[in-house]
């Protein structure tokens, strides 16, 4: 990996914590020309995103001209597409030999002449300092022991061109990106609720993630907060969800908190003789025992008498209004 180029992916400002985490792994893998060629495969081991989700966003990255498609093409298959890293400033190259540094000072360039100036005897190679470069007073910079000054394998002043990788697992372990849902959980449900899957040997990625947006976006619509699923999740012991799933009682939460929200636009079926989408369950047996047409019903209640019918739990005067109306499960 290239300490270069990781530490410019860190200074990135992204939209995304997903593109973040996908620039990080291709920093991760560039080589000192800041070329890498992870697959998408390797890509989606080290960064726990599904396959969709990297694809659409390495093309996002393109558009953002952070990386580049540079034609050629590796691998075993001779497929994978190289990438190089755009953006990288050459000045940003650590010190070196080539590049100039202190390893290619000369004795007048460097101070050298400090200890003789000062009237204190410059060191020596055999005081097991560079020559001249440091007084016994500043102390040594190099030993011979530990090599010179500017080699990446052991200089005390660079840092290494190639540190030792850390875990991928911890680098990724704050990655998730709940953003696609409609709100953020808070952090204590959050946990409380990885924490179970993990213990229920069903541990959370982003695949997880994307696959449930579209039932929390249903329970969200239907006036639950992320963290009232996520919590009903975690009570219930489920290793899925589905918001028909959620207890009556707590559905009834979220539809009266719509009410709320429709107050002075919605009308009570008391008062307007209509079954609106926020009515309550109460209103709607009213009605229909008292002869409101099944068909003029908001899909949502119709769906929650027919389903509370299979499930034996309706009411025998419900049970008799729909057969009246010649409704058949």
């Amino acid at each position: 990996m290239s300490r270069i180029a990781t530490d410019w992916a860190w200074r990135q400002e992204l939209s995304t914590s997903t593109q973040k985490l996908l620039l990080l792994s291709f920093a991760d893998r560039a080589d000192e020309d800041h070329c890498c060629w992870p697959s998408i495969a390797r890509l989606v081991k080290d960064t726990g995103l599904n396959e969709k989700t990297v694809g659409s966003n390495i093309k996002k990255l393109e558009t953002l001209g952070l990386i580049k498609d540079t034609g050629k093409r590796k691998g075993s298959t001779g497929k994978v597409k190289v990438y190089r890293i755009i953006g990288i400033e050459e000045g940003e190259k650590p010190n070196t030999s080539k590049s100039g540094g202190i390893g290619n000072s000369t004795p007048v360039e460097a101070h050298i002449n400090q200890g003789v100036q000062q009237g204190v005897k410059a060191n020596t190679p055999k005081s097991g300092c560079i020559a001249n470069s440091n007084t016994p007073n500043n102390g040594s910079v190099n030993t011979p022991e530990i090599g010179s000054l500017n080699t990446p394998e052991n200089g005390s002043q660079n840092q290494s061109l190639e540190p030792p990788k850390e875990p991928l697992k911890n680098k990724s372990k704050n990655s998730l990106d709940y953003s696609i849902w409609p709100e953020q959980p808070s952090e204590q449900v959050r946990k409380d609720w990885e924490a179970s899957r993990k213990a229920n040997k069903v541990p959370v990625t982003q695949t997880i993630i994307a696959y449930y947006k579209k039932q929390i976006t249903i329970a969200t619509e239907q006036g639950l907060t992320v963290d009232e699923c996520l919590s009903e999740w975690v009570v219930r012991g489920w290793q899925r969800f589905k918001y028909e799933w959620v207890s009556p009682e707590l559905k009834e939460l979220g539809l009266q908190r719509l009410r709320e929200k429709q107050s002075g636009h919605q009308s009570s079926f008391a008062a307007s003789g209509v079954i609106s989408e926020y009515s309550t369950r109460k209103e709607v047996g009213e009605a229909m025992v008292a002869g409101y047409q099944f068909s003029s019903l908001p899909q949502n209640h119709k769906d929650d008498l027919l389903k509370e019918w299979r499930a034996g739990r309706l009411r025998i005067d419900l049970i008799n209004a729909l057969e009246r109306q010649n409704i058949a499960l």
